[in-house]
């Protein structure tokens, strides 16, 4: 399937017994595309009947990306990150991407359903990690959200909602 531009003219011809000359236009982003056919039958004796028909086409579109991830705690180990829906499209799940900013390797998640964050547990302590989501629909797969950076705390720091304290065992 083809994801059209936001601005697009078509237009096509097939031949045979009977011919159909198709043609559309659209402008901005796409909800429903208005399809014009005309279709010209001919028979032995060179008589012409042309039948018009206008229909309505929905398109789909990918999902935009994700709003880049922001964290709402973070500790030595463990970091919740969450994200907004990009607006568009709906979006049927998501895939997160996440690595120690050191290696180049990615851990992926998939299938992410119903909500928009996710806690990563059993990182390393005082490690800077890298985030980044893809949108999914039936159509396909979003570009990446813009990819953000977080640090865990050093062990025994404890990080909620823009507040730094000292945890004790």
């Amino acid at each position: 399937m083809k994801v059209l531009p936001s601005s697009f003219h078509l237009n096509g011809h097939t031949q045979g017994a009977s011919s159909t000359l198709w043609e559309a236009t659209g402008k901005g982003r796409i909800q429903d595309l208005h399809l014009k056919l005309v279709q010209f039958l001919t028979n032995h004796a060179a008589a012409k009947t042309v039948t018009h028909y206008d229909m309505v086409v929905s398109l789909a579109e990918l999902p935009f990306a994700p709003t880049r991830p922001t964290t709402t705690q973070i500790t030595a180990d463990w970091i919740t990150i969450t994200w907004k829906h990009g607006g568009g499209p709906q979006v049927d799940s998501y895939t997160l991407y996440y690595r120690a900013k050191s290696s180049s390797q990615w851990i992926v998640i998939k299938d992410i359903r119903g909500r928009t964050s996710m806690s990563l547990k059993e990182l390393q302590p005082y490690t800077t990690y890298q985030f980044r989501l893809f949108a999914l629909n039936d159509l396909g797969t979003s570009k990446p959200s813009p990819l953000a950076e977080f640090k865990t705390s050093p062990k025994g720091l404890y990080f909620r909602r823009s507040r730094l304290t000292t945890h004790h065992n």
